[in-house]
């Protein structure tokens, strides 16, 4: 038996509460190991002082809200209904199962990408448009906020400025594996 290759963690709180196991809040009925977030979790416990520009940010199996910084990262938080906050920074997004909520608070948090947007997942735009000071009530017929279908993917742009400055488009986020449809009807404003 290799023990070098075990990776320990030690939780501490409250001995009342029980906690998942690493199985469970990674990929019910599957290793965790080969998950995105187990290879991301194992390639930090194997050299936890790597300089690197992005790390990894993971929820639970409950609602969780996860919310990153100004550094790139893998924002992941399981199972369950929850609301991802990616920060600035090219984030990758995974809400897992669960009616999720992208939130994005400011245009400068464009750039990120959604893996796993699906039926009953939201895209809330508030504080973009809050950003921007756009007044407006409806961003997309106001023509603030437009969908691009790049193969499987759709990118949602977003004006820059409250003057609605459509040849200036700011890639905000692709949705990938998702048409236009599914990305505008899902639209939080």
């Amino acid at each position: 038996m290799n023990w070098r290759n075990d990776i320990i963690f030690r939780i501490k709180g409250d001995a009342s509460i029980s906690v998942d196991t690493l199985d469970r809040v990674m990929a019910a009925n599957k290793d965790w190991r080969s998950t995105n977030m187990g290879q991301a979790l194992i390639n930090y416990a194997s050299n936890p002082t790597a300089e690197t520009t992005s790390r990894s940010i993971f929820g639970f199996s409950w609602s969780d809200t996860v919310q990153g910084t100004d550094a790139s990262e893998f924002i992941s938080s399981g199972a369950g209904n929850d609301i991802l906050i990616g920060g600035k920074g090219t984030d990758i997004l995974v809400g897992g199962a669960g009616n999720d909520t992208f939130q994005f608070n400011n245009i400068n948090e464009a750039g990120d990408t959604i893996l796993d947007f699906g039926t009953g997942d939201m895209i809330k735009l508030g504080g973009v448009f809050s950003s921007i000071n756009y007044t407006g009530t409806n961003a997309i017929a106001d023509g603030f906020v437009r969908f691009q279908q790049l193969g499987a993917n759709t990118v949602v742009q977003v004006a820059p400025d409250a003057l609605g400055n459509v040849n200036n488009l700011v890639n905000l986020l692709t949705v990938n594996n998702s048409n236009i449809t599914a990305v505008s009807n899902s639209i939080i404003f």
